[in-house]
């Protein structure tokens, strides 16, 4: 959308000025993986998340020292040129906007380029969102992952474009016979508007009764009885599936535009979810570069069209 927050607000403002419809390619918003979660999170089979945790272990190799992804003239820096797309994405499962940020900018040994980046965001109710950036691997070395702590339940989602997750919950009865009927739901479960399925998505459960300690269990303020636990994985169909569900997943931007062009309405990563993104990058840069917090500013959303 924007190398700056004071570009973005100028691109949000001219779209609002002109009547035209926007939509930032926020290409996780559309992945049908974290529908889910968010999905789950709104029956109560997850608890809305209290950490969010990304490791982005990427690959340096078609990055050499003058290559303009270095350049903060050209990409804004890494919180900006890569960073954004989580931000965005904590913002969407946490269910809220950042509050504030601290960061750190490790360069390489020999004091050259700035690889590696780490911010812990704030999210309101103490709420940490933590993102790890490193630019250091060869390609057959990458790997990424994301990690939410539901309380009684964890979350683990691979890859830069996810194509697997894999949920551990603890649960009472009535949740687990809930969780086990979730295979018969696949379709509606992994469902994004434009998003065409291959039928190769496979979503499985396996729930072991009265695995835990008997008697109920305390989680930050709750007091449950969860002897069940549970194994719930949500498969888009391998590793080789991966440029599939990149492209279905701009395709479902692009459908998403058009709705939004066709009908009105807000679309999923509207022009709020791309500005307050690059608000949060660019106080992690400043955050990183002068090591002080710095504060997210807010941004109040406008009424659907």
């Amino acid at each position: 959308m924007a190398t700056s927050a004071r570009d973005a607000a100028a691109v949000a403002g001219e779209a609002e000025r002109a009547g035209r419809a926007l939509v930032v390619d926020h290409v996780l918003r559309y992945n049908p993986l974290l529908r889910a979660v968010e999905r789950l999170t709104d029956e109560h089979l997850l608890a809305r998340p209290r950490r969010f945790l990304f490791e982005n272990d990427a690959s340096d190799e078609d990055l050499g020292p003058d290559h303009w992804f270095w350049d903060r003239e050209h990409s804004g820096g890494i919180f900006v040129e890569h960073g954004v797309h989580f931000f965005d994405a904590a913002r969407a499962l946490l269910g809220s906007d950042p509050v504030s940020v601290r960061a750190t900018a490790v360069r390489r040994p020999d004091g050259g380029l700035v690889d590696m980046v780490s911010a812990d965001v704030l999210h309101p109710g103490g709420v940490l969102a933590s993102h790890l950036h490193s630019f250091t691997h060869a390609h057959r070395c990458e790997r990424q992952l994301m990690r939410l702590d539901h309380g009684f339940a964890e979350t683990r989602i691979e890859g830069w474009i996810p194509v697997r997750a894999e949920i551990t919950a603890w649960t009472d009865e009535e949740g687990a016979r809930a969780w086990e009927r979730l295979p018969e739901r696949t379709v509606a479960l992994l469902h994004v508007d434009g998003f065409r399925p291959h039928g190769g998505e496979r979503v499985s459960v396996a729930v072991r009764r009265d695995a835990g300690s008997p008697g109920p269990v305390r989680g930050r303020g709750e007091l449950r009885s969860v002897p069940h636990q549970v194994r719930a994985v949500l498969d888009l169909g391998g590793g080789e599936r991966k440029p599939y569900v990149y492209r279905e997943s701009v395709r479902a931007a692009a459908a998403d535009l058009l709705r939004v062009a066709r009908d009105g309405g807000t679309p999923v990563a509207d022009a709020l979810a791309g500005l307050t993104s690059v608000a949060v990058a660019e106080a992690a840069t400043r955050a990183a570069d002068t090591g002080a917090d710095q504060t997210v500013p807010g941004f109040h959303p406008k009424e659907p069209a």
